[in-house]
């Protein structure tokens, strides 16, 4: 396991100042199509970092598992109670755009919704795990023996 540096991603974003709407078009934005779907996709390398940095800006330990080429994370918020662990579980690879209607990484906002290829698969329920983990975990930590999510 590697411990995996934070800071803003490729783009210069801070992970740390996102609302759940900018969350969501970071998020959306990164190419993370899985290359078991596509040949010579971009894979899940960027979408991991970022998450990684989101996680360990706040404060949350994260590590690197599994190979370089497709990998994934664990965060943890280590607790100081005795209860039981809690376990959030998602993955951050996407099918293909082929056929998408638009630009299906510009996590444009219309009418209130955010669209785009990866939104309309899994980012709402991985949204839900960040947001979970920030507050839930977080908060959850005097409580519960460690609180981790896992990615891949």
């Amino acid at each position: 396991m590697n411990i995996i540096s934070t800071g803003p991603n490729a783009a210069g974003v801070d992970p740390v100042a996102l609302d759940v709407v900018k969350l969501t078009q970071e998020l959306v934005r990164i190419n993370s199509i899985s290359p078991d779907l596509v040949p010579d996709a971009a894979g899940e390398a960027e979408i991991v970092q970022w998450c990684a940095a989101w996680l360990s800006a706040r404060g949350f330990e994260v590590r690197q598992v599994g190979p370089a080429e497709r990998p994934s994370i664990i965060g943890i918020a280590r607790g100081t109670g005795g209860g039981k662990s809690l376990m959030l579980n998602g993955h951050v690879d996407t099918v293909g755009v082929a056929g998408y209607d638009g630009d299906p990484f510009a996590a444009e906002v219309r009418d209130g919704n955010v669209y785009g290829r990866r939104h309309l698969r899994h980012e709402g329920w991985r949204r839900r795990n960040h947001g979970g983990c920030r507050t839930g975990c977080k908060g959850e930590t005097r409580r519960r023996r460690h609180c981790h999510l896992g990615l891949r």
